[in-house]
């Protein structure tokens, strides 16, 4: 059997590979690796050798080739010579041909699996489509979307309830928001969540054993000033600093940023403006959800913040102050 597995959600991808491997119930030396991301006239031609090969005791045998280049756009693609020597055309029909050729005649002893690590086939190349025409035949396509967030939280909160596993609201959500539609990270949260000894958490336990990337400490920095949550913002500011290696100078445009966007879907709503026409004007997504967090300020306290950062960040740049210390006692003298 050929099988072509794709997709970006990662968990499910491996899990079904690894699947695939354990149900054979395989050797190491029936299990052969290809490197298919380094475009090479012969690779098709060294898969087709390597799956005909003759076991000599007749065992059942896998052929893995990851990231195979005639199956990833030109753009992705690690292309070890960019100059190519012969038309694109004879190549591109070459390779297909010996995959069409094994596609009508696959080796029984053999089962080839063309591994997509976190992306979708090109549907546009003619690889693809050859292996499209098999699929039902001696081809099984099998693929993993990125999941809704719907089906995510459905994924959440079955697999919480299964281990037994309690979250109050805010620990849910922020378990959600640090997983940032992964469906690995939230596996990976899982294993932690379930050696933690307890089966009742809240949300500065989901902070301590699930980490946060960059851009979601960036976006919650923003929203928890803005809406006066000192443990929030700190502890954002905290995990950029020590997980994230950010300096000071590096996390006041981010700060600025957020407060500059509610500053003109403020003004914006202020002027009488409609929701529609703040989210043009101000370019922002949910200019009402800026406000909304903003609440407790008005448009003259956010633009006095806006030209405090200012300032902290030339005396920073010029070499009056350090900034660490000044920027946590501006934090807390608007928090």
């Amino acid at each position: 059997m050929i099988y072509l597995l794709d997709g970006k959600e990662t968990y499910y991808l491996t899990k079904k590979k690894q699947e695939l491997l354990h149900q054979q119930d395989l050797s190491k030396d029936n299990i052969m690796r290809v490197d298919g991301s380094i475009k090479n006239e012969t690779l098709m031609s060294d898969i087709y050798a390597l799956c005909n090969t003759v076991s000599l005791f007749g065992e059942k045998r896998v052929v893995i080739v990851d990231d195979a280049y005639f199956l990833k756009t030109k753009a992705a693609t690690k292309a070890s010579n960019k100059k190519e020597t012969t038309s694109k055309k004879a190549k591109t029909s070459s390779t297909a041909d010996i995959l069409e050729k094994y596609c009508k005649e696959p080796n029984d002893d053999t089962d080839l699996i063309f591994f997509c690590f976190g992306y979708d086939a090109d549907k546009r190349t003619k690889e693809f489509q050859i292996l499209n025409t098999y699929v039902g035949k001696t081809v099984n396509h099998i693929h993993f979307g990125e999941p809704q967030g719907y089906e995510i939280t459905s994924i959440v909160d079955r697999c919480l309830k299964e281990n037994q596993i309690f979250l109050n609201k805010a620990a849910k959500d922020e378990l959600l928001l640090r997983m940032n539609g992964s469906i690995t990270v939230f596996y990976h949260a899982l294993d932690r969540l379930k050696l933690y000894g307890e089966n009742k958490l809240n949300e500065v336990d989901i902070e301590h054993l699930v980490s946060a990337n960059l851009e979601i400490n960036r976006w919650k920095l923003g929203n928890a000033f803005l809406s006066g949550n000192a443990n929030s913002t700190f502890r954002a500011y905290e995990e950029m600093i020590e997980i994230d290696g950010m300096q000071v100078v590096g996390i006041l445009p981010i700060l600025a940023s957020q407060i500059r966007g509610a500053y003109n879907s403020m003004v914006c709503k202020e002027e009488g403006m409609r929701e529609n026409e703040i989210k043009s004007y101000a370019k922002r997504n949910y200019p009402m959800k800026d406000i909304q967090n903003a609440n407790r300020f008005n448009s003259t306290d956010l633009l006095k913040i806006l030209h405090d950062l200012a300032k902290l960040d030339q005396d920073i740049k010029s070499g009056k102050v350090q900034g660490k210390l000044e920027f946590e006692n501006l934090l807390l003298r608007y928090l």
